[in-house]
């Protein structure tokens, strides 16, 4: 149910815009700071309750009563929606100002959203990204809800993982920039339910364009094998194309 439109900011209480007044999450802020943590902790909340509508075998009934006690809890946070979501924020590094690589544990403080690594996304992909010896690695395990053909992770899943890692390969060799391209081979089915892991690095690279390979593991198989290219930019123009993404989510006047 598309049950809030951010082309159209809900009012909260007192008719103030949901989101206008809510402070950006900094180091300084212990208010928002303090948000960012209960966020996280609901975000996980819900990630389980995902996972237990996949897999829990109940009665039609009980699931319909559920559903309904968790609308007036949507309808509290629809209320707060704004524009834009209080969880963007940059967390990059300026390469050509050679301001160095960023600490890829890093990733998990400042993609806050983040499909795949976002702890305050409900739908991220269990994975953490670390580094081994120049190595961009990313473990865990994918369970049901991230099903394609039974029993298997969907492709797309995959597809994502491997943006994350080969994305954390780049930042490892100084560069940061959005994907150009990404071309995955599965070799063979990577399973639900079963750990994995997925390494990553830079083969070559140039002002413009960075390319890395990434293959994911699962006992002991190589199931699937990824190939990126990605376009090299400086901070300036990163903020510059999320400046742009912003002003087309505003609504018109």
């Amino acid at each position: 149910m598309a049950r809030c439109d951010p082309a159209e900011p809900a009012t909260g209480p007192g008719g103030a815009t949901g989101g206008a007044a809510r402070p950006v999450a900094t180091s300084a802020g212990t208010a928002a700071s303090a948000a960012t943590a209960a966020r996280r902790e609901l975000a996980e909340a819900v990630r389980e309750l995902a996972e237990l509508v996949v897999d829990a075998d109940v009665p039609g009934p009980v699931l319909a009563a559920l559903a309904g006690d968790l609308d007036p809890l949507a309808d509290e946070l629809c209320a707060s929606v704004g524009a834009t979501s209080p969880l963007r924020s940059l967390g990059l590094v300026d390469t050509r100002a050679g301001a160095g690589p960023a600490r890829l544990p890093d990733l998990h403080d400042v993609m806050l959203a983040d499909i795949v690594v976002g702890p305050c996304n409900p739908f991220a992909a269990p994975l953490a990204v670390t580094s081994e010896g120049g190595v961009a690695v990313a473990t865990g395990t994918f369970p049901s809800r991230y099903e394609g053909a039974p029993g298997q992770v969907q492709a797309g899943t995959v597809a994502a993982a491997f943006d994350i890692v080969l994305a954390a390969a780049n930042r490892l060799a100084g560069t940061t920039g959005p994907t150009v391209e990404l071309t995955l081979a599965q070799h063979h089915p990577t399973r639900t339910g079963v750990p994995v892991r997925l390494e990553a690095t830079v083969v070559r690279s140039d002002d413009r364009r960075v390319v890395s390979d990434g293959r994911l593991v699962q006992e002991g198989i190589v199931t699937a094998t990824a190939t990126g290219t990605f376009a090299v930019l400086s901070l300036d123009e990163i903020r510059s194309l999320l400046d742009r993404s912003r002003r087309r989510r505003r609504p018109a006047p």
